[in-house]
């Protein structure tokens, strides 16, 4: 190594070292400040037993909501699109049964409601959502601080220790805070109304389409389509929220239709054995540059979770354009499109016919580079797994017919 390149390493390390300390210093800091927050409520022996400590600090986190108009939380809402999804996943994941739900007492019912929304919100309650109420409920503290207000003031500081600690120790308690779960009622109903809207409109689109109300037509023609994605912005300008929902739903519809692509329900049968074994050396050389070994992202921890995943992306973004000649592009290009308009008018299941017909305006232009056209890297990811899956059966089966492994 080069005095130079020495010299560097040690500048970074002492940097590293600089912004370590420097981060344990704002950490002492800050704890220090909520300790001096809470003397109103030490004072007063309310932290004097484990009953008391609990009473206050459940009391605390109740009475969050009455802040719902102070000017550091006024403005804060939650996208209601978001949190209607979360609801729908809250109730598949806690196989909610609305049949069942009613022969519940009132008391079981309430408890039932608060833990499908608990389980909603932890969906949602992403570290960047947490950061931003953090910061908003440190400046609420330094406005009650500098106003005197210390009662309140303990309040707030007692909460935010609550929501701190309790990350640290991966515990639940977020959705305990009443002001933030106020806010994700107050997103369910906007949910609700937006999603009225939105079906409202889409009827009356369709129904100019068909006014003899037969049934509507899988299959729209581009001037159809046109009509109806006219008459939804126009309806969406009157409606605030609208267009940023009916966006939302139709990005979820072609994640939909995308991840047909990945699991190799629509399987265009597009790369070359050559191909998928350049795409398998590219995710085991992605795996190794993190350190992760053989082990896949799913199960790695959160913080390593989306390092692992760029990485594999750029593999296959490379292994891509490793392919992306001009002949094959206009090859994968061509045979994407025959094969997308086969399934879209032969395919059984309705459900890929449409998502076929969803995916081929993703070929309409055939200049964009293969590793920017997401179709192209779920399709090969697609017929890669594919082709694991139909050889890991095949070895099993020659296994269970006696032949060597």
């Amino acid at each position: 190594m080069s005095k130079r390149s020495q010299q560097s390493k040690a500048k970074r390390k002492a940097e590293r070292e600089r912004q370590k300390r420097w981060g344990q210093q704002q950490k002492t800091r800050h704890a220090n400040q909520l300790a001096r927050d809470l003397a109103y409520y030490e004072e007063r022996g309310l932290f004097a037993s484990q009953a008391k400590w609990s009473e206050t600090a459940s009391q605390a986190l109740w009475d969050s909501q009455d802040w719902r108009g102070e000017p550091e939380f006024s403005d804060l809402t939650f996208d209601p699109y978001q949190v209607g999804q979360a609801m729908h996943q809250a109730w598949e994941e806690l196989q909610f049964d609305p049949d069942e739900f009613e022969q519940l007492s009132d008391d079981d019912k309430e408890d039932r409601n608060f833990e499908l929304n608990a389980y909603a919100m932890q969906l949602r309650l992403l570290p960047e959502i947490k950061k931003d109420f953090l910061r908003r409920l440190e400046r609420y503290r330094q406005r009650l601080r500098a106003g005197k207000r210390w009662e309140a003031l303990a309040q707030a500081g007692l909460v935010q220790m609550i929501l701190e600690t309790s990350d640290q120790a991966n515990e639940e308690v977020w959705p305990e805070c009443m002001l933030l779960y106020q806010i994700h009622y107050e997103a369910i109903g906007e949910y609700l109304r937006l999603q009225e809207a939105a079906g409202a409109i889409l009827d009356h689109a369709l129904t100019a389409l068909e006014p003899d109300n037969h049934s509507p037509k899988l299959s729209l023609t581009e001037a159809e389509q046109a009509q109806i994605s006219a008459t939804l912005e126009q309806a969406a300008q009157r409606t605030p929220g609208l267009l940023d929902f009916l966006q939302q739903a139709a990005d979820d519809i072609l994640d939909e239709a995308l991840s047909a692509v990945h699991a190799a329900e629509i399987n265009c049968q597009l790369f070359t054995t050559r191909e998928t074994n350049l795409c398998f050396a590219y995710f085991v050389a992605a795996l190794g540059e993190t350190g992760s070994g053989q082990v896949m992202p799913d199960e790695l921890p959160p913080q390593e979770r989306a390092a692992v995943r760029q990485h594999i992306d750029d593999a296959l973004a490379d292994c891509l354009d490793e392919i992306d000649t001009p002949s094959r592009h206009a090859e994968l290009y061509a045979a994407a499109r025959t094969a997308l308009q086969y399934f879209s008018e032969q395919a059984e299941q309705e459900q890929i016919k449409a998502h076929a017909q969803l995916l081929l305006p993703l070929l309409d232009d055939g200049t964009v580079p293969l590793a920017d056209n997401e179709f192209f890297t779920m399709a090969l990811l697609g017929e890669f797994g594919a082709r694991m899956r139909a050889e890991s059966a095949a070895g099993t089966a020659q296994d269970g017919n006696g032949a060597e492994p």
